[in-house]
């Protein structure tokens, strides 16, 4: 965020009477929060691996952990396993652009170290859907490349916007082939 983003923000913090309540900060990732300060991240609009370097040294302060990353999906679930569980991981479509959000909370009983007893184990719980993978708790090494990449828990739950866009990605593949067959397969 620069300058003038800060600025409006500031503005419509005002506007809303809210400076009691919100305050607008200029800084480098996490660098203009206190240690300690903030139990609860919001991370948008951003590459995974800049997500995952914002979050290396600071992730053990935060209870729950909000997401949204535009790539490396994959990295981002993988580096998230050893310290929150993912609570939500979901699709959504707005404006015919697709986004994925992975809301995780700090595991139980993890130590300021970010270390934890069942560090390589995941727990999966579907929210709301009665499946039997439900409660169940797998070590990482059980989930798939393909889990990682799209998320145990649409995969379980047959998220149908995940579905659109496996639909929408096999088209425009589809499409490129068609086109130019040789510089697809190249």
């Amino acid at each position: 965020m620069g300058k003038e983003p800060l600025e409006i923000a500031k503005k419509n913090v005002r506007f809303r009477g809210l400076e009691d309540k919100i305050t607008c900060r200029l800084g480098n990732g996490l660098e203009a929060l206190e240690k300690g300060e903030c139990k609860h991240l919001l991370l948008s609009g951003m590459g995974g691996m800049l997500m995952i370097q914002i979050l290396e040294r600071r992730i053990e302060e935060f209870e729950t952990i909000l997401l949204s990353p535009q790539s490396d999906y994959e990295k981002v679930r993988r580096f998230l396993y050893p310290y929150m569980e993912l609570v939500e991981d979901c699709y959504v479509k707005e404006k015919n652009k697709f986004y994925r959000i992975i809301l995780a909370k700090k595991r139980k009983g993890q130590g300021s170290s970010g270390e934890t007893p069942d560090a390589g184990m995941i727990s999966l719980k579907i929210g709301g859907n009665k499946s039997e993978t439900e409660g169940k708790t797998l070590d990482s090494s059980e989930i798939s490349k393909v889990e990682w990449e799209f998320g145990w828990l649409p995969l379980a739950k047959k998220d149908p916007v995940l579905k659109e866009l496996l639909e929408d990605e096999k088209r425009h593949l589809e499409e490129m082939l068609s086109k130019n067959p040789q510089k697809v397969i190249a």
